[in-house]
């Protein structure tokens, strides 16, 4: 998840290896000093959200994302803030089952068979606004206004 989260804000590139004995003590393992330039412009990214569905793909990494997002406490914790942003934006929440509502958006991404492991920077970014256009939060959005007070 670190090294997720760093590839969203920076590109690393390998500038060259360091050797144990390099170092007194010795450790046991090589290094390696990188290079890390912020990506611009910046991504357009809630970090906390961003977070927060990284942790869940990640919380079983060998699972599909259809695994991960059918357990109950994940569809329980998505379901309630899908209840309290559509409640603070002045929508209705879906008429659909909720967990329905979660594979449907998955399946329109392409990537309901899909491991966390195996997507890229990009593809997760693109899950993470396509749960957006569905209402799907998450995090708890109660009082999650913007500065210009709009609902994030």
């Amino acid at each position: 998840r670190l090294a997720l989260n760093a590839r969203l804000f920076v590109r690393a590139t390998r500038v060259f290896d360091v050797r144990p004995g390099s170092f007194v003590p010795a450790p046991q393992v090589h290094s390696t000093v990188l290079r890390l330039e912020p990506r611009l412009p910046a991504p357009r990214v809630d970090f906390a959200e961003w977070d927060a569905m990284v942790r869940v793909v990640f919380s079983r990494r060998r699972k599909t994302l259809r695994a991960q997002f059918s357990k109950i406490s994940t569809v329980s914790m998505l379901e309630y803030n899908h209840k309290v942003w559509c409640s603070l934006a002045g929508q209705r929440p879906s008429t659909r089952p909720f967990p329905e509502l979660v594979m449907s958006v998955l399946e329109e991404e392409g990537c309901l068979y899909e491991r966390a492991y195996a997507m890229d920077i990009d593809d997760l970014h693109s899950l993470l606004e396509a749960f957006h256009r569905k209402g799907i939060r998450f995090v708890n959005v109660q009082g999650a206004c913007g500065a210009d007070g709009q609902l994030l």
